[in-house]
């Protein structure tokens, strides 16, 4: 009996295989892109998702008195997520600092080499209260570590509290050697009220509006930051200097 041969394929009809060949490959290829973007997306949702729901309860209960179930519970994600992505309870409440702290050291950090120094301090004046605004949780944060310390949030604070003094000190001697600020004022004292000007009134605004006159608490923040500003200029510009 002769033996069936496989019947030899044309060129053309190889060129065509070897098409969908190819065609196959890279339809499996965009899927697995697709499916790998789609994971990436999820896993940066989840992870935003835990950070502002642990920002909102470390804010509001404190280090201490806030557990990862809780987090897990509130975030609608398991225990283990948390562990995927910040290892433990230290480690989230790390980036939860870092993440709200980095705004305000940022700011501060541009004006290292502003030429005026009396527009460098407007500036911070204006911007800090701009992101305490915009991130409710992050005064309430501070409070909550200054009140009861963490050893991770300290760290943290110390660094950040000691790159904006730097940059301060450095506005502050500029002003003094350009002969705009007075001479005779300690500079270390001069920061240090500016600071509590400044976190006094971040830190006290929503009292004033409950309870001060309605003329009072119904200012714009734009004013009260300009009596803050002119209050501080006014005590530390040289006698001789017209502005």
């Amino acid at each position: 009996m002769a033996e069936n041969l496989p019947e030899c394929k044309s060129e053309a009809d190889k060129q065509k295989d070897y098409k969908t060949i190819a065609n196959t490959i890279q339809t499996f290829a965009i899927i697995g892109m697709t499916q790998s973007y789609e994971r990436e997306i999820m896993a940066k949702d989840t992870k935003e998702r835990i950070l502002k729901v642990a920002t909102e309860l470390f804010a509001k209960k404190g280090y201490a008195g806030t557990s990862i179930r809780d987090i897990a519970k509130c975030a609608n994600v398991n225990l283990s997520m948390i562990s995927y992505y910040f290892n433990n309870k230290e480690g989230l409440y790390q980036a939860v600092l870092t993440q709200h702290i980095h705004n305000p050291k940022s700011v501060i950090q541009t004006l290292k080499d502003a030429k005026n120094p009396k527009e460098a301090f407007e500036q911070i004046l204006t911007k800090i209260p701009s992101l305490h605004d915009n991130n409710p949780y992050l005064a309430k944060l501070i409070i909550s570590e200054f009140i009861n310390p963490t050893p991770i949030g300290q760290n943290i604070l110390q660094e950040t509290f000691q790159s904006i003094y730097e940059v301060l000190t450095h506005i502050m001697q500029q002003g003094i050697e350009s002969g705009e600020f007075r001479d005779d004022l300690d500079t270390h004292s001069m920061i240090f009220s500016l600071g509590g000007i400044l976190h006094f009134y971040l830190l006290t605004k929503y009292v004033y509006k409950a309870n001060l006159p309605l003329t009072i608490h119904n200012a714009n923040n734009t004013t009260l930051l300009q009596h803050i500003f002119e209050i501080f200029l006014y005590g530390v510009k040289a006698p001789n200097d017209p502005k």
